[in-house]
Formats: C-alpha cells, structure tokens, sequence
C-alpha cells in the first residue's frame, strides 16, 4: 500500500485539520521537539518555516474556499 502525503498534515491522518496547524506553530517555536516530515510546509515560499506559515494552515482549514 502506497501512502501520499497531504500538504499541511502534520500528524498523518491523511486530512488537515488544526491540530496540524498548531503542530506548525510549536515547530516554529521548538522544531527539536515537534519534527516534521515532508516538504509541504512552507506556505510562503521564503524558504523557512515560520509562524506565518501556521497561520495560513489555520486560515485554510478555517476558510478553505478563500486559502
């Protein structure tokens, strides 16, 4: 069985919720604690994974038809 990765989940769950946006936020801030896998993160493309990455996952789950 092949598995595909979701841009933004976090957890593996194979959907994207807000749990994985606030895993992306508490990487930002601890990234030795909360490691990620997969490249699909860095919604800005500035190359670094921040907050405002976070943000725009919560903004996509909350109002996806917009993000």
């Amino acid at each position: 069985m092949i598995l595909h990765a979701i841009p933004g989940d976090t957890n593996g769950e194979s959907y994207v919720t807000s749990a994985d946006a606030i895993y992306l936020l508490r990487y930002t801030l601890l990234p030795d604690h909360y490691p990620l896998k997969g490249v699909w993160f860095d919604y800005d493309n500035d190359g670094n994974i921040t907050a405002n990455d976070a943000v725009y996952l919560l903004d996509h789950v909350i109002l996806p038809e917009k993000y």
